[in-house]
């Protein structure tokens, strides 16, 4: 398996992992790394997130046609949700194992990778190029 395709199979995991999760009893960890300035209903903003994580993840692998912007969208889906890493990070929110402030800390790192490998993974990177024409 190329490392593209392994990649694009972890991203996919996590993804439908993490939105299913958003609808067990792990909601309310994600409803407390909301942060305040959301002026939405909490339990609202974990439903949106969750349903969008899931049809990403499903996409990611499903729908070749489109996988260049399917991993753009994703990019720009984990620059939105950044917010609530900094907010648990902040504010010292214990969820989903990351009870201390280093790992909270390294969780904030990990995201602009995240970014990276979802259009790494999905692009032959010719919109880069174009651009840069």
């Amino acid at each position: 398996m190329k490392l593209k395709n392994f990649t694009r199979v972890i991203l996919c995991v996590m993804l439908l992992t993490s939105g299913v999760a958003h609808f067990t009893s792990l909601k309310q960890e994600f409803e407390s790394l909301v942060p305040q300035c959301i002026s939405y209903d909490k339990k609202l903003v974990i439903e949106i997130t969750g349903i969008t994580e899931l049809i990403l993840g499903a996409c990611m692998l499903l729908v070749r046609k489109y996988r260049k912007w399917i991993g753009i969208i994703l990019a720009i889906f984990l620059i939105t949700v950044f917010p609530g890493n900094m907010h648990q990070f902040s504010r010292g929110i214990d969820a989903f194992g990351l009870n201390d402030d280093a790992i909270r800390l390294l969780r904030l790192f990990l995201q602009p990778l995240l970014i990276y490998l979802a259009i790494w993974s999905t692009s032959d990177w010719r919109l880069q190029k174009n651009m840069n024409d």
